[in-house]
């Protein structure tokens, strides 16, 4: 089995990360990973309320044409 903590894959001249230090960097990137998906979730929102904005405002067109 290789991988970062495999003797074969690790640069000697870094000593081993500790278990406290791994959990800290993963819980890190798990925020990270969390505030990036809320960003993208607050643009699509943000978008989609555009075009709704953009949908009423031809219905309204459309209905004061129609004398509505």
């Amino acid at each position: 089995m290789t991988g970062p903590d495999h003797p074969a894959e690790r640069d000697e001249t870094q000593p081993a990360l500790d278990v406290t230090t791994r959990a800290r960097l993963r819980a890190e990137e798990t925020e990270r990973l969390r505030l990036r998906t809320e960003l993208e979730d607050e643009r699509r929102r943000k978008q989609i309320s555009r075009e709704n904005r953009g949908c009423l405002g031809a219905i309204n067109l459309v209905l004061k044409i129609l004398g509505w």
